[in-house]
Order: C-alpha cells, then structure tokens, then sequence
C-alpha cells in the first residue's frame, strides 16, 4: 500500500530529536516527507530535503504535517488553519515519534477513531495531549468529586454524556483544603460533583464541557479509572464497559488494571497524584504499549 505524503515543519532541534524515526519510517515505507518547512530565508535544503516556505505549502498535496517544533506548536497550528487554511486535523506533533513503541499504522488508525478518553482526574487529559489527541471528552481539566460518584458516572456514561449538567444545583465558588484556599467552579450531575480546579469562572467551564462533551464518541471510549484497596477492584471487574482501564499501586492478574509504582514517602497523601505524575512524566509509556492499547489490542502491557 502507498504510504501517506509528509511535510514537516520546522528543522531545529525538535526535527533533531525524530530525524531518524523520520527516515526509518519512510525507509519501510509508511510515509514519504515531500518537504520541510521553514521560516528560515536562506534554508532551501536541509538533510537532504527541500526546505519550502509556510505559504508554499498550498502548492503540495499532502495527508499531515508533522510539527516538530514544539515551543511553537500551537502558534504554527493557528497560522495554519487560520491563514494558510488547513484542516486542523492534518496536524500532527513531532513528539509522538519519541513514545516507546511508536507504531505510525497504528496511531492513525487511533487518531483517525476520534476516541473518547475518560477519567476521574487531569491525567487523561494528559495522557491525550502526549499523543496530540482532540479532547473528545469533557473530562478535561476537572475532578469528579469522589471515587463512589464517579464509579456511579460512569456506569451510565453515555446517558451523562447525552445531557448538560444540572443548573438548579451547581454553585459559583467553593474551597478545597488539599489545593489551598483556591476558589473554583462547580457542576453537577444530580448527585455527582464536577471540579473545575482549572476554570476561572463558571461560564468557561460550563462551555468548555458542552463543547467537548457534544465531541464525545460512544462508539470508541476509553475509561481509566484509580484503583485504591480491594473493594475499588471489585467494583472496577463488575463495570460493564468494553474498554476499561485500571490503575492500581500493586500487582494483580487482572489483563486491564495496569500497576502504577507508589512510593509510599514521596507520596503519602494521595496516590492519585502519583498517577498523575505518573502519566505527565510520560513514565506510564515504559509500562505500556499505548499504541495497542487504543488500538484494542489485549497484550499491550510491556
């Protein structure tokens, strides 16, 4: 099968740290790069390509740009899609290229899905931003408010999803001790609190979850859940979802509860946060395959 055409755009240390995935990838024949991209006025090769400007590249007819710039990453997206008039969705980050286990088939095959990740805490928010994925959820930036309320969620996750959140009980402010005296926005689900630690206001949060819950794709979900004690793993084999995956802080003989190293004294207060940490290091990428993961595939723990 013919491989998709690439341009790149930017030639400095990004495009440094992929060059060799870069050449491997074209070498066994999953894309071709027709070009690089650069502001740069005197580059007009660079590792044995042609260098083109930004405006030269309604001259091409390509599948994606691989951005590997990545200061400037969504400087470049919005000068794309806003000036040059690309579609948003043939932008790819250059960093997917460094995840252990990169697989170029099936990370289109993923990106292509339009999957749904959810989770109880910011790291699935993170982990979609390693992989350049749209947030397709509105589990973003937000904190359900306690593990009983969002085991309850999302066991009718697509009846949630269908609706907007209560207005006769949400509230415009609340504190929280374990961030400090921090004011933040609420929503609810009858019963089931919804933080928006990283919202200055209600109005944004409200909007931002509309707009990413309407993205949400019933069809291709990915549910992570922090698994505690034994009562929480209990809970987690009776969920009936096809994709569901644990994260618990010792080793079972569960296929779908991936075990996430806690070190008790650095993290005493929560492992949560261990999880969080966990993901955002991009440390969870040496525990598995997550290429296969999103791709469905059973044996993608390494």
């Amino acid at each position: 099968m013919q491989g998709d055409k690439i341009l790149v755009w930017g030639i400095g240390q990004g495009y440094q740290k992929i060059c060799n995935d870069l050449r491997w990838n074209e070498e066994i024949g999953n894309f071709e790069v027709l070009a690089c991209v650069s502001r740069d006025d005197g580059q007009r090769c660079f590792d044995g390509r042609r260098v083109i400007k930004p405006e030269e590249i309604q001259d091409f007819i390509f599948d994606y740009i691989i951005v590997t710039a990545e200061k400037y990453y969504q400087e470049i997206i919005t000068y794309g899609v806003n000036t040059l008039k690309i579609d948003r969705t043939k932008f790819l980050p250059g960093k997917i290229f460094v995840i252990p286990c990169f697989d170029w088939k099936r990370y289109l095959t993923i990106y292509k899905s339009n999957i749904s990740v959810v989770s109880e805490f910011c790291y699935g928010g993170m982990l979609c931003n390693h992989l350049g994925l749209p947030f397709n959820s509105p589990f973003v930036n937000v904190r359900v408010g306690d593990k009983d309320k969002y085991q309850k969620l999302i066991s009718r996750l697509d009846y949630y999803m269908s609706i907007s959140p209560d207005d006769g009980k949400k509230l415009q402010k609340a504190d929280i001790s374990i961030e400090g005296c921090v004011a933040y926005p609420i929503l609810w689900y009858e019963d089931i609190m919804l933080h928006g630690f990283h919202y200055s206001n209600l109005e944004t949060f409200l909007a931002k979850w509309e707009q990413r819950r309407k993205r949400y794709n019933p069809e291709s979900v990915f549910v992570f859940k922090v698994l505690y004690d034994e009562d929480d793993l209990k809970d987690f084999d009776r969920l009936d979802i096809k994709h569901k995956i644990g994260l618990y802080f010792e080793d079972t003989n569960r296929e779908q509860v991936i075990t996430i190293p806690f070190d008790r004294k650095k993290h005493t207060y929560c492992f949560a946060n261990c999880v969080n940490e966990f993901v955002s290091s991009g440390d969870i990428f040496h525990k598995i395959d997550i290429f296969r993961l999103l791709s469905g595939e059973k044996d993608f723990k390494r």
